[in-house]
């Protein structure tokens, strides 16, 4: 099985290609629920990945 980041990595790259667009609004919980993962398994990626700042709150 893929690792979470592995997961969020390739669902964000597939939703850019598609929408057409670099920043796209969702939820930490909606991107846990899409993944299959607890909502503190993105919290702890959104941290790893802080300085990027890909994954914000909205």
């Amino acid at each position: 099985m893929h690792s979470i980041e592995e997961r969020c990595a390739r669902w964000l790259l597939m939703t850019q290609d598609r929408v057409g667009a670099s920043e796209f609004p969702f939820t930490q919980q909606f991107l846990s629920q899409l993944l299959g993962v607890r909502r503190a398994g993105v919290s702890s990626l959104d941290a790893r990945r802080a300085p990027e700042r890909s994954v914000t709150d909205v």
